[in-house]
């Protein structure tokens, strides 16, 4: 009788272990597996689906207005785009939420950038959204709406996007506190989460920097993919400026020769600068930097965790100068919260404008 129990509980583990690796195998195994119709698209038309960025995720070449698309998404769902031949149209279609499954998408060149995506739940969340905030035009209602949608839908793996998209930072915690562990795992949800923590650890940087506290000791990769951390090159310097940047960045670029001819007139007196790129190709950084010929240290800050979640900078450029120490002398960035500080002896001087005039204070005072 024992041997029967033993035999009943072993073959009930194994069949419990199978289960568990089949599901294990299937998620790993699992991609979206687009099937497209775009009526009036003409033969040999290259497709490419392309994320927020712009960044091509894959390929294809329709035949018929016909063409398929498969891939891996990261987490439950994100958001895409189709991008149609530039001699066809230079619009990019309506977002599509991807999931990874089996979808369909249909589509036609006289109603595009519309398309009508089938099978995807956040694609039916974002629709059921945008279908409630369109019945009016009021922004106020809008928003009204929009919150009310998100209370509604604690489950919701898209609604997460909608919070970041339309709550300040206070609201975007009580609503994330309010959604389910769905909800939150999805890849919405950790985008939200990380949001919340940037925006959090920038209040307490904030109150940090008018205490006079040192910035942290971050690494970044330099040009050569060397480690560099932001205190060993302040400390081989009387001032170091950080500049946020980027080579796509046209008022960045512009204010290049000013930074240039400040550098040139205060470099003998201990006076560097530091450039820290947002760029997400290598190869797109250091063709700005040799068609630039900017003569000080280059890094770039590949996860942007110094840019965004350290200085909460969302629009470059930006500049921070520290001294020796690294404390903050005076900063200029915009971020979620729009921060301009200087040392007390600069009086108002803003570091974005006034470089020359506030070095040529500091070393006066010095």
């Amino acid at each position: 009788m024992q041997n029967k129990k033993w035999y009943l509980i072993r073959g009930i583990a194994i069949v419990f272990g199978l289960i568990a690796y089949i599901s294990i195998y299937a998620q790993k195994d699992a991609k979206f597996q687009l099937s497209c119709k775009i009526d009036g698209l003409p033969d040999g038309a290259i497709v490419n689906l392309i994320d927020r960025e712009m960044n091509i995720i894959t390929t294809a070449i329709a035949k018929a207005g016909n063409f398929k698309m498969e891939g891996f998404i990261e987490g439950d769902a994100n958001y895409y785009f189709l991008q149609l031949d530039s001699t066809i149209t230079t619009s990019a279609s309506k977002a599509i939420w991807l999931v990874n499954k089996p979808l369909t998408l249909n589509a036609s060149l006289s109603r595009w950038p519309e398309i009508t995506l089938i099978g995807s739940e956040p694609q039916d969340e974002y629709l059921r959204m945008k279908a409630v905030s369109d019945t009016t035009t009021v922004e106020k209602m809008k928003f009204e709406l929009w919150f009310e949608f998100i209370k509604n839908n604690p489950n919701s793996i898209f609604v997460g996007d909608l919070i970041r998209k339309v709550c300040d930072g206070n609201q975007k915690r009580e609503f994330y506190d309010q959604l389910s562990d769905r909800a939150k795992n999805s890849f919405a949800g950790k985008e939200l989460f990380d949001d919340i923590k940037s925006t959090e650890n920038f209040r307490k940087f904030s109150d940090q920097i008018k205490k006079g506290y040192p910035i942290p000791n971050f690494s970044l990769t330099s040009v050569d993919g060397k480690e560099v951390k932001i205190l060993d090159v302040a400390a081989k310097s009387t001032y170091t400026l950080i500049d946020f940047w980027a080579s796509w960045c046209g008022p960045c670029r512009d204010a290049i020769p000013n930074l240039k001819a400040v550098f040139n007139s205060y470099k003998s007196t201990g006076f560097n600068i530091i450039g820290i790129s947002i760029d997400n190709k290598v190869s797109d950084w250091q063709k700005a930097i040799r068609e630039d010929q900017t003569p000080w240290i280059h890094c770039i800050d590949n996860l942007e965790s110094v840019t965004k979640k350290l200085f909460n900078v969302i629009a470059i450029p930006g500049y921070v100068l520290i001294d020796n120490k690294g404390r903050i002398v005076s900063i200029d960035v915009v971020g979620k919260e729009a921060l301009v500080v200087n040392n007390d002896k600069l009086g108002h001087k803003e570091l974005s404008k006034d470089l020359n005039s506030i070095l040529e204070t500091l070393y006066t005072v010095k």
